[in-house]
């Protein structure tokens, strides 16, 4: 999410011309924690740029988060039901990918995320979402090299893969909640008039 804080405290048109749009950007995990961390006073924030600012990073990181964990679980899926099965071999796993990542759910030894986040804006999924989330997706490139009849290879990817989609889900879930602080102070600040709603996102 480059540019982020370079332009936080400063919403003027020149700014912002000079600036790639974020989404266009690989975002990592770095990234996101750099606006968590700049976002944590958001209760105690008294002007509506930064806020903007924060809520419309921290809005691409979740699509972006969401978009990763579904990856990445599908791929936790696909290893675990290969070392489930006895001597598989890639054609038997591309066989039964639809009944793999379909079934069941991931959620052992992670964090859960809320359930009742509201979703980003818009229903669609924004295509730079692909290009943006790949630094989350780094385990899933490991797939391709993963000897599916081979347990050693399998359990390497898998614990890479596990890893990966724990940072992602504590991530999504942190992020969530910031969303839902953002909101609050925007609600706030409305009711209170210290801000003119004017300068608002809408």
């Amino acid at each position: 999410m480059p540019g982020v804080h370079a332009h936080a405290h400063d919403d003027t048109e020149s700014s912002r011309s000079t600036e790639t749009p974020a989404r266009e950007h690989p975002i990592s995990f770095a990234d996101i924690d750099r606006v968590l961390e700049a976002s944590a006073g958001v209760a105690e924030s008294t002007g509506a740029s930064p806020v903007r600012t924060w809520r419309d990073a921290l809005t691409l990181a979740l699509e972006s988060l969401r978009y990763a964990r579904t990856i990445l679980a599908a791929d936790v899926k696909i290893l675990r039901h290969a070392m489930a099965t006895e001597g598989p071999d890639d054609q038997a796993v591309v066989d039964d990918l639809p009944a793999i990542v379909t079934t069941g759910t991931w959620s052992e030894g992670t964090a859960s995320t809320d359930e009742t986040d509201d979703p980003p804006p818009g229903s669609e999924l924004d295509p730079s979402v692909f290009v943006r989330s790949d630094p989350l997706l780094s385990a899933h490139r490991e797939m391709a090299r993963t000897d599916l009849s081979s347990p050693g290879s399998v359990s390497r990817t898998l614990q890479l893969l596990e890893e990966q989609l724990v940072a992602v889900t504590e991530r999504e879930a942190a992020v969530g909640h910031r969303l839902r602080q953002i909101r609050a102070a925007i609600v706030r600040q409305y009711e209170d008039g210290a801000v003119p709603t004017s300068n608002w996102p809408g």
